[in-house]
């Protein structure tokens, strides 16, 4: 019996072993997490909760009275941290100031054992500036890894509660001088990082000197100070933003003043004893934002019109006088810039300059006249522009053209669509600095409408009048006998010019975008007499020509023969089409699915919209499908995608163009098989099919591969299978870019529910298939495999168990030998492999105690 009640205790002793690995195994698996955002919290819900070190926290949920270890997860496990108590109503309080960062949790007590982290919160602090005048507002960087927060501030008693409060009342923040009075300290609640304004001018007779505040986390031990130096208020400066200032003969050159301490002051341009040219300006920062940017018209200086105004509406910039009369452009060279707080007196400036604060330069170069380049867009694309234009200017627009180019809805070109349903909008993008003086000069309400005005404004020069600029389009051979169409852009009004152009303006790059609208040209010249329109096989060269003398090297005293000569152009060709459109097949084929493609190309510009429209042609089936706001892509493709998933294999289909500048149409039938595009310009083309004739015995491993490439002219993504007599037998996505090829191999596949006989096998992909023949033989010879059963002779050890008579279970070890027809056991010990060693581990000790008994 003391054996009995020992070998059962000992059993009992390794089965509860067992349990608890189980039970150690099972401690892995974590609960979903849950969300808390306030200094007390559930213990059930701690999970993934932050904690920031120095804060005290509550946490509720323990067993009444409680024990409570805090522990910190390692990479090896955990470790002990402290021993805590719950209260009568399972509540613990713990202080993290003492504790690392790092992933904690409760455990006994009741706990769930919810993980939760404690951080270290960062705070850095920094004025701006290091130096700061009484009357200046400095900004102060405020920085932390924690999104909000209160800080108490103070500067080493050198400022009172109220005077704190002074210096933060702009910067946004809530302020608290708190219970204390006078103590030197208040409380920033709610701060987030960013930069806030200290206004030291809002504090009466602060003291100069060194000022060291202190901000610190009102509940963790984050803490940093800044410091910074106060001296007395000054009495107004102005400096340069750039000390060089570059522009373009008869451009305008912005200067941009920076203002400190004061609203107003003076800005001079050139200096008349060296350069017979001086401007005296006046200068006004209106909407307090500490700067004047002035914009300085060249091709104005010294002659009559408008020589400066502000950039920003709400500035004030004044030309108090000039001097020197120039009859030409004003020269190239440098020029000097400078700047001063001290007013103009009358038309004088000799103050101010005695006074200047700051110079620079001012240098202008010579202008110049580059190429044109023509570039196709859509009216939409075209109105986004003009959009972008009117909301926040020439920038702005410049933007979108280049976003538009990116994108590939702007395209570079020598040919346009034209369609009564909407032609291509032609662009010319003309390279030509100097210009913009010109048409600043005009005091219009658009660049179109200063353009115009420009091509329209001449002068007379050795007798002939001289336009200052020319835009014509001219007709490239028009036939035997015929004279050539000429378009000048001056033979429209200005509102027909305004409505069939939209000019924006690159200031960086020196180039005009003049967008030329084709419809609403060809309608204002349909009733223009000897003028005619631009139509369809018409070859047109766009010639823009800068003719004004002060614009080229001409002399305004040259004969005109010698002014002709210095005219300067830019020109480009371009052939109108019609506008046409076909789908990519005569007769498409999608299939019964989800996302089917229909494919078609065009020789309408990028950009345009289209919509298209699938109707069934039976009665009985009565489908319509339509998929809207499709583009035209940089290549001239168009595609629309439906579903098709509802529709039977040989419904049959009518799929159309609608709101578009063509027309296409094209039958359609829903088969069950393809990939559901009617792309016939390439595809995923399948060859080096391995092995192509192949014989193996049921239940052999076989492995197939093949080359796939991707003949089309666009990176695709198709699934390719591997078949047996047309059925799939397994896949893979592939992705390749055009023109290029990869090797798909399927490895391992399974032959062992195979019949003998002859099979065919291939990989296909949507648009092609490679088939071979694979022939199994019978497995007959398997009987070899049973030789494996020889190990089962393992089991005859099982004799010398006589031993003890048990000895002849061993005997069953015989049986084994049937395991060897099923392998598959071997394979499936990795499911349950832990369990059945576990198993096997109690059972081993189980035998071995009972053999010790």
């Amino acid at each position: 019996m003391t054996h009995d009640t020992d070998y059962r205790t000992k059993a009992n002793a390794v089965f509860f072993a067992a349990i608890t690995v189980l039970s150690m195994v099972a401690v892995g698996f974590a609960a979903a997490p849950a969300a808390a955002q306030d200094e007390t919290y559930e213990q059930s819900e701690l999970d993934g909760e932050l904690v920031w070190q120095g804060q005290e926290i509550q946490i509720d949920g323990f067993d009444d009275d409680a024990d409570v270890t805090l522990r910190e997860s390692t990479d090896d496990g955990s470790s002990f941290v402290t021993e805590l108590n719950a209260d009568g109503d399972g509540t613990v309080q713990l202080d993290t100031e003492d504790l690392e960062a790092g992933n904690y949790f409760f455990e006994g007590g009741g706990s769930d054992e919810e993980t939760f982290e404690i951080a270290v919160q960062s705070l850095s602090t920094e004025f701006e500036e290091d130096e700061t005048q009484a009357d200046e507002t400095v900004g102060l960087e405020i920085d932390s890894n924690r999104g909000s927060y209160s800080l108490e501030a103070s500067a080493d008693d050198d400022l009172d509660d109220e005077e704190l409060e002074q210096l933060f009342a702009d910067s946004g923040i809530e302020t608290d001088v708190g219970d204390e009075d006078d103590d030197g300290e208040i409380l920033l609640e709610d701060v987030s990082d960013g930069t806030v304004d200290v206004n030291f001018s809002n504090v009466d007779d602060i003291e100069p000197g060194e000022y060291n505040f202190t901000f610190e986390s009102t509940d963790t031990s984050a803490e940093d100070t800044a410091s910074i130096n106060v001296t007395e208020a000054g009495e107004g400066d102005l400096q340069l933003a750039d000390g060089t200032t570059e522009v373009a003969q008869g451009d305008v050159a912005n200067v941009t003043v920076e203002l400190d301490e004061t609203d107003e002051g003076t800005v001079v341009v050139g200096n008349y004893e060296d350069d017979n040219y001086q401007a005296n300006i006046s200068v006004e920062d209106g909407n307090d934002d500490g700067e004047v940017s002035v914009l300085f018209n060249t091709y104005n200086a010294g002659r009559d019109g408008t020589v400066v105004q502000a950039a920003d509406d709400e500035d004030d910039v004044t030309l108090e006088g000039q001097q020197g009369d120039l009859t030409d452009l004003l020269d190239t060279g440098d020029y000097d810039v400078s700047v001063s707080p001290t007013a103009i007196e009358g038309e004088s400036a000799e103050a101010a300059l005695d006074d200047e604060t700051d110079i620079g330069t001012l240098l202008v170069e010579e202008r110049e006249t580059g190429e044109m380049v023509l570039w196709r867009t859509s009216g939409d694309v075209r109105d986004a522009v003009v959009d972008a234009q009117d909301d926040d200017g020439d920038d702005a627009a410049t933007e979108a053209i280049t976003g538009g180019v990116e994108s590939g809805a702007v395209t570079e070109t020598d040919t346009v669509a034209l369609s009564e349903d909407g032609s291509d909008v032609l662009v010319h993008q003309i390279s030509a600095t100097g210009l913009e003086g010109a048409l600043d000069a005009q005091d219009a309400n658009s660049n179109s409408e200063a353009l115009y005005r420009v091509l329209n404004s001449s002068a007379e020069y050795d007798g002939e009048e001289v336009n200052a600029l020319s835009l014509t389009f001219t007709e490239e051979d028009p036939g035997s006998n015929a004279e050539a169409n000429e378009i000048d852009a001056t033979a429209l009004s200005e509102d027909q010019f305004e409505a069939a152009t939209t000019v924006v303006y690159d200031d960086e790059n020196g180039d005009y975008y003049v967008f030329l609208d084709l419809d609403a040209l060809n309608g204002e010249l349909e009733d223009a007499e000897g003028i005619d329109t631009i139509e369809d096989g018409d070859e047109y060269t766009a010639e823009f020509t800068v003719q004004e003398p002060l614009l080229t090297d001409a002399e305004a005293d040259d004969d005109f023969e010698a002014i002709e000569d210095a005219y300067e152009s830019a020109n480009a060709t371009f052939e109108a089409v019609e506008a046409d459109g076909e789908f990519d097949a005569d007769e498409i084929e999608v299939e019964a699915a989800e996302n089917q493609t229909i494919t078609g190309t065009t020789n309408v510009a990028p950009g345009t919209e289209l919509d298209m429209r699938v109707r069934s042609d039976d009665a009985e089936t009565n489908f319509i499908k339509n998929d809207e706001d499709l583009n035209v892509t940089a290549n001239g493709t168009f595609e629309g995608s439906f579903d098709f998933s509802e529709q039977a294999t040989n419904d049959t289909f009518t799929v159309e163009v609608r709101n578009a500048p063509f027309d296409a149409s094209a039958d359609g039938t829903v088969t069950g098989a393809g990939n559901g595009t009617n792309d016939t310009d390439g595809g995923f083309e399948v060859s080096d099919l391995d092995p192509e004739e192949a014989t193996i015995t049921a239940g052999d491993a076989l492995t197939v591969s093949a080359t796939i490439e991707n003949t089309g002219e666009e990176e695709a993504t198709q699934d390719v299978a591997l078949t047996l007599d047309g059925e799939e037998l397994d896949s893979e996505e592939v992705t390749l870019e055009a023109g290029n090829n990869t090797t798909v191999e399927f490895a391992d596949v399974d032959t062992s529910d195979l019949e003998p006989g002859e099979y065919e096998h291939g990989i296909a992909t949507d648009d092609d298939e490679q088939t071979g023949t694979l022939t199994v033989e019978g497995d007959g010879e398997d009987g070899e495999d049973g030789e494996d059963g020889e190990d089962g002779e393992d089991g005859e050890d099982g004799e010398d168990g006589e031993d003890g008579e048990d000895g002849e279970d061993g005997e069953d070890g015989e049986d084994g030998e049937d395991g060897e027809d099923g392998e598959g056991s071997e394979d499936g010990v990795p499911g349950f492999g832990a369990l059945v060693a576990l198993v096997a581990l109690i059972a081993a000790a189980l035998l071995a105690t009972r053999r010790t008994e």
